[in-house]
């Protein structure tokens, strides 16, 4: 897919990720969408290129707020607000914990832009 606009959207409890951007997607935008309680990524990006995740509230997500795996090459993340993800690892005790983990950018990905107005609330 290419030039797809993915905006105003809520994606919520999803078993794994909420928004997959994957392999030949290009000029995809996320914007202004509630991501929230997955749990896997809130977004995940896998091989796509051109695209921009904006403006977002991405919260509560399993593995982290949005993942940038391998192959995954001019991505521009920009004035989102990441709160409380990355909750599935577990303390000393096996209860989940707050998690921080709000973007993960993989080995093997190109010109991943993480611009200083998100806005990482924990």
């Amino acid at each position: 897919a290419k030039d797809v606009v993915i905006a105003r959207c809520v994606a919520s409890g999803n078993q794994g990720p909420g928004i997959v951007l994957y392999k030949r997607v290009s000029q995809a935008t996320v914007r202004d969408c509630l991501i929230e309680s997955n749990r896997g990524y809130g977004v995940l990006a896998l091989g796509a290129s051109h695209c921009v995740i904006e403006d977002n509230r991405i919260r509560l997500n399993g593995l982290a707020g949005i993942g940038v795996r391998p192959g995954t090459r001019e991505l521009t993340i920009a004035r989102n607000e990441f709160y409380d993800n990355g909750r599935t690892r577990r303390s000393g005790e096996g209860e989940a914990r707050k998690g921080r983990r709000h973007v993960s950018i993989a080995e093997s990905t190109s010109a991943i832009r993480v611009n200083e107005d998100n806005r990482f609330l924990n």
